[in-house]
């Protein structure tokens, strides 16, 4: 029995020394991205000050203050405050999410809470194929998805990768984009809907746009009209330039017509008379002298030494008579 009172005050400094270990706030808090996160801890504590995140099994310092000196973790660079035991965070990003622990001199967690995070969501008024700015709420790869208004199904533009986007514009009718750093720039735009950032990692949904398009029916009706416009335009460009032509063809047949029918008719002076006309029939007294002839010319040849042009004479004289007594002799009488 005594040895169980002697250790009673033991077991009394334990609890003592564990109870602000646990004491923590189990509502939690919620936020929004690229909002403002204000974390008012219920203990106060006069050394020195010490905040954690903790994510799953890793822990990443937010700030620690020793005798007035801060210093800041790298993930928090240039966006957070302490201030008596209140931690103030502003922007805060998508991995700020997690459990944050203040710790006070030597005792670690003497007060904790649990950080929420939902998506920024906003809404938008445009013109018919104007500009809609989108905060990616992150500098990561992230997925940029569009709902059409009165529609469930969900289509994947673009994926934003270190200020390059990938993806295929015509999907949605030519939509354009234009990124730097984390901010997205979509143009011509013409159908009312949503679009949304997921973070490609975690599939987690990082902020939410809702943007309504005015003047839409008239703008598809002008571009209706303009391709119409610009259909007929071509086709009376098309009409004129064939009309342009065949007057271009028929001014140089004009032009060239007379000096083309002096040439022919040069040419044609410069031809034989012969050429072209039908040669007479030859007579039958001119055939036999074409014969003679041809019979004085194969004998022996002209210009023979051994057959003088007397002998040829005589030769051809007698064989003219033949052929004169071989003419009548086809119309003699017959008793």
């Amino acid at each position: 029995m005594g040895s169980r009172l002697n250790m009673l005050p033991v077991l009394l400094s334990l609890c003592v020394a564990v109870l602000p270990a646990l004491t923590s706030d189990m509502a939690g808090q919620r936020t929004v991205i690229k909002g403002t996160l204000t974390l008012h801890s219920t203990k106060t504590c006069e050394g020195d000050v010490g905040w954690d995140l903790k994510q799953g099994d890793k822990y990443y310092p937010v700030i620690t203050c020793r005798q007035g000196q801060c210093v800041v973790g790298p993930r928090f660079q240039n966006r957070v405050q302490e201030w008596r035991n209140n931690l103030t965070i502003s922007p805060v990003l998508h991995v700020d999410e997690g459990l944050y622990i203040l710790s006070c001199n030597d005792i670690d967690g003497i007060w904790s809470v649990s950080v929420n995070l939902d998506p920024q969501r906003s809404t938008a008024v445009i013109p018919a194929g104007g500009n809609l700015t989108i905060d990616l709420c992150s500098l990561d790869q992230v997925k940029l998805n569009f709902t059409q208004k009165g529609s469930s199904a969900t289509e994947t533009l673009f994926i934003i990768d270190n200020g390059k986007a990938f993806g295929d514009p015509k999907a949605l009718g030519g939509v354009g984009v234009s990124v730097q750093d984390d901010i997205a720039v979509l143009s011509n735009l013409v159908q009312d809907g949503m679009f949304t950032v997921m973070d490609s990692k975690t599939g987690k949904m990082l902020c939410e746009v809702t943007f309504t398009v005015t003047g839409s029916g008239d703008h598809r009706d002008m571009s209706k009209a303009s391709s119409g416009c610009s259909w007929s335009l071509s086709c009376v460009g098309s009409i004129v330039s064939i009309v342009f032509n065949i007057g271009a063809a028929v001014h140089l047949i004009f032009f060239f017509y007379p000096r083309l029918q002096s040439v022919i008719r040069k040419c044609w002076r410069k031809l034989p008379r012969s050429w072209g006309k039908k040669r007479p029939r030859a007579s039958r007294r001119d055939q036999e002298k074409g014969e003679t002839h041809s019979f004085i010319e194969s004998s022996r040849g002209k210009g023979d030494p051994e057959f003088p042009r007397e002998t040829r004479l005589r030769v051809g004289q007698r064989h003219s008579r033949k052929m004169t007594r071989k003419r009548h002799s086809r119309f003699k009488t017959i008793p």
